[in-house]
């Protein structure tokens, strides 16, 4: 029924028989959209060929869906404003349009940021022998990739629920309310803003980096991944140890890796007397 209102409604607004331009020019809209879209990565894609940079290929594989998505997305936006006619199908389309669009620009803000932590991280090599410098530069950029990542998904949902009205109702009330809401948030969300901040810690103090060997809870291995709440410990028979960020902040353990990737052992030999 919402279907056919609309273009019943379609239909009527463009009575006088421009209708056939409106869709003529919202075919136009979107094929132009599309051609620049195409074009834009046919000419990144020959610049990849000739300088051969590894940096603008990741670019083409990063941004090629998320691209298309925005393209087609502000397209449709621009046609649905310009020709749509006004009913409540044509508002809740323009609405899911305002989601989609939050959700494409967010898309494409983490794809940036994971290029940025990749292009800085091209010019360390965490495989060589003397490794220090390389495991504390990718230890700070995936932690801070991720709380960024973190930061900008906890926007984007703020602004999607802006959206709708009633919610919109309710944050102002709450934002009226904000000492109680606060105290209330605070205590249920407690361990989890503590580990968040451990993360952070650590990102900054570095007493454990990627690929420290250490010794936790009587148990040998490698620091494995670092994320805002865990971290990964590899154990040297391939188990996992999960430990939470808050650990290796309150509690002692063993680095052994902490000033150099050297490693020292102690080996004791049993002999005879004689």
């Amino acid at each position: 029924m919402m279907i056919e209102e609309l273009i019943n409604d379609f239909i009527s607004k463009y009575n006088d028989g421009s209708w056939l331009s409106a869709i003529i020019i919202s075919v136009a809209i979107i094929a132009i959209s599309l051609a620049i879209y195409f074009l834009f990565f046919r000419i990144l894609k020959r610049i990849y060929k000739r300088s051969n940079k590894p940096f603008l290929k990741e670019i083409g594989k990063k941004f090629k869906t998320p691209g298309l998505w925005l393209v087609m997305i502000v397209a449709l936006n621009i046609i649905i404003f310009s020709f749509a006619p006004e009913n409540q199908f044509v508002t809740m389309i323009i609405h899911i349009l305002k989601l989609l669009l939050i959700f494409a620009v967010t898309w494409i803000l983490i794809r940036f940021i994971n290029l940025g932590r990749e292009a800085v991280l091209m010019r360390f090599d965490i495989e060589e022998k003397d490794n220090l410098k390389a495991r504390r530069v990718y230890t700070q950029f995936r932690i801070i990739e991720r709380i960024i990542i973190f930061i900008v998904v906890l926007i984007a949902i703020a602004i999607a629920l802006m959206t709708f009205e009633r919610i919109r109702n309710i944050g102002v009330s709450l934002f009226a309310s904000a000492g109680v809401a606060g105290i209330i948030l605070g205590f249920a969300a407690q361990k989890m803003l503590g580990n968040i901040l451990a993360g952070f810690q650590i990102a900054l103090a570095q007493p454990i980096r990627i690929d420290d060997v250490v010794i936790v809870e009587d148990e040998w291995g490698w620091i494995e991944e670092i994320t805002l709440t865990y971290v990964v410990v590899r154990i040297w028979d391939k188990r996992r140890l999960i430990l939470p960020s808050t650990y290796f902040i309150e509690k002692p353990f063993q680095n052994w890796t902490r000033v150099s990737a050297d490693i020292l052992g102690t080996v004791y030999l049993y002999t005879d007397y004689t």
